[in-house]
């Protein structure tokens, strides 16, 4: 097993939840990631399931870990529910040096709103 502590580029597929709406679908996010043996491992099935409800929140452009179709988030049937390998809230200004165009999706404020007015 080894450590893979880098920044990958990461693509939103959809904006069918709280966490993701009016995220830019077109737009390439660049965020860290740390883990070693962490990937996204499906079954066919599951895979036709996930596409089918819309719930494949984000894939990577290039998987560093081997993750089944690149994929590196998903979310539960009804939204709510984020699961993502990068960490997203390693992200703050003038934290990285050396490392550029580094960008997330503004998926905590999205949620936050959400949660807020549903009570």
């Amino acid at each position: 097993t080894r450590h893979i502590a880098t920044f990958v580029n990461t693509r939103t597929l959809t904006n069918n939840s709280p966490w993701t709406l009016g995220t830019d679908l077109d737009k390439t996010y660049r965020i860290p990631i740390s883990h070693g043996e962490g990937r996204f491992i499906v079954s066919d099935d599951k895979l036709e399931e996930l596409l089918a409800n819309d719930q494949i929140f984000s894939v990577y452009e290039n998987s560093p870990n081997g993750s089944n179709y690149n994929i590196e988030g998903i979310i539960s049937k009804d939204g709510k529910i984020l699961g993502r390998m990068g960490h997203a809230e390693r992200i703050d200004e003038d934290l990285f040096k050396n490392v550029y165009n580094v960008s997330r999706e503004p998926i905590f404020e999205n949620a936050v709103k959400y949660f807020r007015k549903d009570k």
